[in-house]
């Protein structure tokens, strides 16, 4: 019995002493150090990841009701009475006095939101109640505040006809036949099915996004940066100073001035932040570059390699 506990007991120190191998070789292959920075653990990150966002109905009904206003697909309503908050098409002309000679103001095929402070509140109130195809003669005043000062205060006419209420169509309202004549689709559903489609590859691409952004940052925060490439930082310094003083010369002001003025930095907020952001730039590229080194992994320009290295990574973390 006693041969057999120390049987047991040599073994499973014998497993134990080979786990511990391992363990240690594990690190060992997961560790980087040079001359630049210090990493342990590229090949086992943990990141928190929320899955990737769902498209509602009602994010799906606004994404279609945006796609139609942007390529002017719309109903014309000429039988109900203006409400706040319609989109109205108008066509007006403005005059002092009683003669349409003194025209000051003239539209045609305007679309104005009632309610939304566009044109002056007294022209946009006089329209609600009012019904497309009508013509209105309103007697007014210009605002005291009107942005025309040579009309502020005035007096004025106008002479309105309301064309139609442009309103945006719905699943409901929204026919094949509407589609077919209007768009390239050939039926509601496979509308409704490409703009779907589109607002889940956003969303796939988000998830990459916020995947690889939440891995660079965990990486980041585990690497010691012992010292940086001195020609890498020069070039982020160069590029980082191009930026601001072509903003500078397009507005054709002094670089100092445009610093100061338009961004509101001095010259040592401005050296900090250029400093602190050309470094975080700088360590990435530096821990993209010993990552390849270690793996093997080789392309033509560093936008090719870190794609490579993103990758990997990719596959190798553990998301929770």
């Amino acid at each position: 019995m006693k041969k057999k506990m120390v049987i047991g007991l040599i073994l499973l120190l014998c497993l134990s002493g080979i786990a511990g191998v391992l363990t240690m070789r594990l690190i060992l292959n997961d560790r980087i150090s040079n001359e630049y920075i210090r990493l342990t653990g590229y090949r086992h990150l943990s990141v928190h990841l929320e899955k990737q966002k769902e498209i509602t109905e009602s994010e799906l009904e606004t994404a279609v009701e945006e796609e139609l206003i942007s390529e002017e697909i719309y109903q014309k309503d000429v039988s109900s009475e203006v409400q706040s908050g319609d989109l109205v098409n108008l066509s007006f002309e403005g005059y002092l006095g009683e003669s349409s000679e003194n025209a000051v103001l003239e539209q045609d095929d305007y679309d104005l939101e009632i309610g939304s402070h566009t044109f002056f509140d007294e022209f946009e109130k006089a329209l609600i109640g009012k019904q497309p195809g009508t013509e209105e003669r309103l007697d007014l005043k210009f605002p005291e505040s009107y942005d025309n000062q040579a009309l502020a205060g005035k007096n004025v006419t106008f002479q309105v006809k309301i064309n139609y209420i442009k309103k945006n169509y719905t699943k409901d309202t929204l026919t094949d036949q509407i589609v077919q004549k209007n768009t390239s689709y050939d039926s509601v559903d496979s509308l409704y099915r490409s703009i779907r489609i589109e607002l889940e590859d956003v969303a796939a691409k988000e998830y990459e996004e916020d995947r690889i952004d939440k891995i660079w940052e965990e990486l980041l925060s585990k690497t010691k940066v012992k010292k940086y490439k001195e020609e890498y930082l020069e070039q982020e310094y160069q590029k980082f100073d191009k930026v601001y003083e072509e903003h500078a010369k397009e507005l054709n002001v002094a670089f100092l001035d445009f610093l100061s003025d338009y961004c509101g930095y001095s010259l040592k907020e401005y050296t900090d932040q250029k400093q602190k952001k050309c470094r975080s730039i700088v360590k990435k590229k530096m821990v993209v570059e010993a990552i390849a080194e270690k793996e093997g992994i080789e392309a033509d320009s560093y936008e090719e390699l870190l794609k490579e290295v993103e990758k990997m990574l990719i596959e190798e973390t553990t998301y929770i």
